[in-house]
């Protein structure tokens, strides 16, 4: 297999296969002649999709793609058909397009939109790079270099080493996306008039940036975003969107039609996986920020307080302990609370050295969930404790 594929590799970067003619946008149905680099370059994305679409990495929940594709279609109705869904479980924020028309989102993206019409407008931003030709033509420019060659060697590695090869594969994809300032500020414009053509609100838009710029901000130095390296500086991009916004609305032609009803039924049926997926990975400013904004936009604060007693829970000193206890007892005052409550609780009063309260919180923890497929580790941190 990775002979296979590296024979494809080095055709591409060989000076006998020829540079790809970037030549206008992209047209509905389009297919690149068999004979052209650009084919090549295809077959070897479509190879990698197939075994991706085998990979524990892609969310498949029918009725969350369904929805997805949907904005998608309402966005760019003519490219629809063009488009390949690809859903995949980040807790990271970005979306990138491929030049064959694969379209990745991840999960952290999906959590941190608060709308419909901000969902529209980072879809509308990404085909937009996809129909003015930018992946293509970023891949061109990068396909004899070692850049180049180092993400489909990691490629090759999604083929045969599981989901982590996989989820390399796609953060390469993403670092070797890292468009030109052109081709982004093109792709915002080109973006905020589609999303304003389909009648969503242009305003969230700016919403949306603002909350990316205050996460970013907030950010540690080691949970870095690729999405961070690959992308022009936030305040530039507020400013011109916002501009660029008002000037659109000027256009009383447009009428907004406003959003569908399904997005909060579907981002309430995954936002508690994704919001776990989110402080696996994230220290507590940057986790903290994202999760008091999905308050801010109607979640349960004692859900949400959860959420952020598992961020300081992972990161483990004393006083992050004690602060992690102090949101899981928020969390614990709903009923029922959110199922790892009680016994997380358990486990930090454990790490503190207060035995009688871990046992407490443990058989809690029994009392709401006597069937937990856990139970039986959670009897036994009980009787490790009373000995």
């Amino acid at each position: 297999m990775f002979f296979r594929v590296l024979g494809v590799i080095l055709c591409l970067s060989l000076a006998a296969c020829n540079t790809t003619s970037v030549e206008g946008p992209v047209s509905p149905g389009y297919k690149p002649a068999l004979t052209s680099t650009e084919a090549g370059l295809w077959m070897t994305m479509n190879k990698f999709e197939r075994r991706l679409a085998n990979s524990a990495l892609v969310e498949r929940d029918p009725e969350l793609n369904a929805y997805v594709k949907s904005v998608i279609c309402r966005v760019s109705e003519a490219h629809c058909q063009d488009i390949q869904l690809f859903i995949l479980k980040n807790p990271y924020f970005n979306a990138s397009m491929a030049p064959n028309g694969s379209m990745f989102v991840w999960t952290g993206l999906l959590l941190r939109v608060q709308n419909e019409d901000q969902l529209a407008a980072v879809l509308g931003h990404e085909l937009v790079h996809y129909v003015n030709r930018h992946s293509l033509q970023q891949w061109n420019r990068t396909k004899a270099t070692l850049e180049f060659l180092t993400f489909f060697t990691i490629a090759t590695g999604g083929f045969d080493f599981g989901i982590t090869g996989m989820l390399a594969t796609v953060g390469a994809m993403g670092a070797l996306q890292g468009y030109s300032r052109d081709h982004e500020h093109e792709a915002d414009a080109g973006g905020v008039k589609l999303v304003h053509e389909a009648g969503y609100d242009v305003d969230e838009i700016v919403k949306l940036w603002e909350l990316i710029e205050a996460e970013h901000k907030a950010s540690e130095k080691e949970t870095p975003s690729i999405f961070w390296a690959t992308h022009p500086a936030n305040e530039d991009r507020i400013k011109r969107l916002t501009e660029e916004g008002e000037r659109l609305k000027a256009d009383r032609r447009v009428l907004k039609r406003g959003p569908s009803s399904k997005f909060q039924d579907v981002y309430a049926k995954h936002w508690h996986q994704w919001a776990q997926n989110l402080v696996t990975v994230s220290g507590p400013k940057e986790a903290s920020v994202v999760l008091e904004h999905l308050e801010a936009n109607g979640q349960n604060a004692e859900e949400i307080a959860y959420f952020i007693a598992e961020v300081y829970r992972r990161k483990g000193t004393e006083d992050e302990l004690e602060k992690a206890k102090e949101y899981y007892l928020k969390a614990a005052s709903i009923e029922p609370a959110p199922l790892k409550t009680h016994k997380h609780l358990g486990l930090v009063e454990k790490r503190l050295g207060r035995n009688e309260a871990a046992i407490s919180s443990f058989e809690t923890y029994l009392e709401q969930n006597p069937s937990a497929a856990d139970a039986k580790l959670v009897r036994s941190y009980i009787e490790q404790l009373r000995k």
